[in-house]
């Protein structure tokens, strides 16, 4: 199976430009997308499902109230049983994979602990690749944690 086929955001934006964003793992943290980008752009978008499979395309809309709904905030923890929600916030829902994570927070201090990926080479040396200042840094991609810092990298390399 290919890496493409999956759950999508498609987006027409003020009924002109499409937009494909995913894939998701899950359909809630597609769904969480939707309503984060209804909330940070209003309604002008049009936001629409796209399931890709290897014989297949399907296309639907969200019913409004889907899209009404708050933003359910997912927290990150560290992997492993017994491990603190990064953000430190009691109670809620928690997930241990950051492609699911919707807390701002989590995701914040995710990147901050996570170690990046670093450019040690040319004038920008000791830039990460996902440029997020602070938290550890590493020249060796084996060792980088930093999911964004080695997608990054692997466009590239």
């Amino acid at each position: 199976m290919s890496d493409l086929y999956g759950l999508y955001l498609l987006t027409i934006e003020d009924e002109i430009e499409p937009s494909l964003n995913g894939p998701y793992r899950t359909e809630r943290a597609r769904l969480n997308a939707a309503r984060t980008h209804r909330a940070t752009f209003g309604d002008g978008h049009g936001l629409f499902r796209l399931d890709l499979s290897e014989n297949r395309i399907d296309v639907a809309t969200f019913t409004g109230r889907e899209i009404e709904q708050p933003i359910e905030l997912l927290h990150l923890q560290r992997t492993g049983r017994y491990r603190p929600i990064l953000c430190g916030a009691a109670g809620g829902i928690v997930v241990d994979d950051p492609e699911q994570a919707t807390c701002p927070d989590c995701l914040h201090a995710r990147r901050k602990t996570d170690v990046h990926l670093a450019i040690t080479y040319g004038p920008t040396k000791g830039t990460t690749w996902c440029y997020e200042d602070g938290g550890p840094q590493t020249d060796d991609p084996a060792a980088a944690t930093c999911t964004d810092c080695l997608d990054r990298y692997r466009e590239h390399a």
